[in-house]
């Protein structure tokens, strides 16, 4: 993976959202077997020299709807959204605004323990009793500005991203009794980054630059738990307030030769965490990384890499 990518353990997934058309603006409405979306974009403005575009959709699952009807202990509810918004005030800038998150639920089907009849009556009770009642949202957002120059551009990045994580279970699943198990986790990671793109006269292309992060890590958990052996229920309580700050720089440079059939790169990162006290000094966590690719005949490519992580 590349140098500019900090904490990935093998692989990283990137992924680049389209922009809203510069022509008109579009409507789509789509409905399927588990759920129900819209989307929309269009142009904003558009000027000589400039123009900002906009796309966005929204989602919502009726997936509880199927479970209800097939007896499922649990109904899952889905709902996210996404949008982009890009502006280009002239040829030297571009400013890109991304957001995207999630509001699911997992409620408990309540009803099929009404079914006393029912064959698997008892297996389902059981189900019920062990279910926790979920809900978590989560969500992204960014911005970033890219200022291109002669030899190369300059890229700077803000971001904050957030996971809600609650469980919860009520005594006997009524809501009016004690909640027996109270679980909340709130995971945030705010960024910031800037890179420098240069593209050299003799073929050479080079990417520099340094991040920093602020992560918080925030867990409440209240609990009982049945011991066997005395046969009462204990009261279990944990709580943790984890907070750190992240720091790196990175460097990485390619160069075709060969007439163009072999690409050499080469990399390096170092990163830093208040996390532990041997994590402070970025120097001890330098991690270079070198690779090539030869094409060598029309269709083939041999390709090598090593690296220390």
């Amino acid at each position: 993976f590349g140098a500019q990518y900090d904490n990935p353990l093998s692989g990283v997934l990137q992924f680049n959202q389209r922009r809203g058309s510069r022509d008109k603006w579009n409507r789509n409405v789509r409905v399927s077997a588990s759920e129900t979306a819209l989307t929309l974009d269009g142009p904003i403005s558009r000027k000589s020299g400039a123009e900002t575009t906009f796309i966005g959709s929204i989602r919502r699952s009726y997936l509880q709807f199927l479970f209800e009807a097939l007896g499922l202990p649990f109904l899952p509810i889905y709902n996210d959204y996404q949008f982009k918004w890009t502006a280009r005030p002239n040829d030297k800038n571009a400013i890109t605004v991304i957001g995207l998150g999630a509001l699911d639920d997992f409620e408990l089907n309540l009803g099929i323990a009404d079914d006393t009849a029912a064959t698997n009556y008892l297996d389902q009770v059981a189900i019920l009793g062990a279910l926790d009642v979920q809900k978590q949202w989560n969500y992204t957002q960014g911005v970033r500005w890219d200022n291109y120059r002669d030899n190369g551009k300059w890229t700077f990045v803000a971001s904050r991203n957030m996971l809600n994580n609650r469980a919860f279970k009520h005594q006997d699943n009524d809501t009016e009794a004690p909640l027996i198990r109270d679980y909340v986790s709130q995971e945030i990671e705010n960024k910031f980054r800037v890179e420098r793109k240069v593209f050299g006269d003799n073929g050479w292309e080079g990417t520099f630059g340094a991040g920093y992060e602020y992560v918080k890590y925030n867990n409440s958990t209240a609990e009982q738990r049945y011991n066997p052996s005395e046969g009462v229920l204990e009261s279990v309580t944990f709580e943790s307030d984890l907070k750190a700050h992240k720091y790196g720089a990175f460097g990485t440079m390619n160069r075709k030769v060969l007439d163009e059939r072999l690409t050499l790169a080469a990399g390096f990162r170092l990163d830093g965490s208040t996390l532990g006290d041997g994590l402070r000094n970025p120097l001890e966590q330098f991690s270079p990384r070198f690779s090539a690719s030869y094409a060598f005949a029309p269709g083939w490519t041999l390709n090598a890499n090593t690296g220390k992580y």
